[in-house]
């Protein structure tokens, strides 16, 4: 629309404002003028209508408020309807398995099922063995760890000595 406006006056958008000259040089143009304010003109009232009417966000614009009611509203809404048991659409029901992957959502939808009292139990066993293999496999780490290191020691300790030695036989040499 403004290109039409401008195309339509006969004048390029920023044909009103003069473009600035390098000081001392022999005619050079700026590619840009040095505010913004001198590179796109306000619209002059009547030359432009699309240019005068610009459309802005309802919240800048100052325009009332509309009539719907606020999230904040809403949310209190949805948890009075909640505490005093009024029922929920069917697509909003959640289910425990909800976030779970399907297979994963089979297994918590057979236990909830009534598949036994006793599945609390059976994790609970199964987290225990779990702590235990964790428990052998940081000790049998371990001391291959220390195992290393004394070996290490070891091989060092013996460099020592072999520079210890080789150190007397020199000045035993120049003796």
């Amino acid at each position: 629309a403004a290109l039409a406006c401008a195309a339509s006056s006969g004048t390029a958008l920023g044909a009103a404002v003069p473009l600035p000259r390098l000081p001392g040089g022999e005619g050079e143009v700026l590619s840009a003028p040095p505010t913004l304010n001198n590179w796109r003109p306000a619209a002059l009232p009547g030359s432009c209508p699309a240019l005068e009417e610009v459309p802005r966000a309802s919240s800048a614009a100052g325009a009332p408020r509309s009539t719907s009611a606020t999230a904040t509203e809403r949310l209190r809404q949805r948890m009075h309807e909640r505490q005093s048991g009024a029922t929920t659409p069917v697509g909003r029901l959640r289910r425990p398995s909800a976030g779970l992957p399907p297979a994963a959502a089979a297994v918590a939808g057979a236990a909830g099922a009534g598949a036994g009292a006793d599945d609390w139990k059976e994790r609970i066993e199964a987290r225990r063995r779990e702590a235990e293999q964790e428990q052998e496999m940081e000790q049998h780490h371990k001391e291959v760890i220390m195992e290393r290191s004394g070996r290490r020691n070891d091989a060092m300790r013996r460099v020592l000595e072999r520079q210890a030695q080789r150190q007397q036989d020199v000045v035993g040499l120049e003796a």
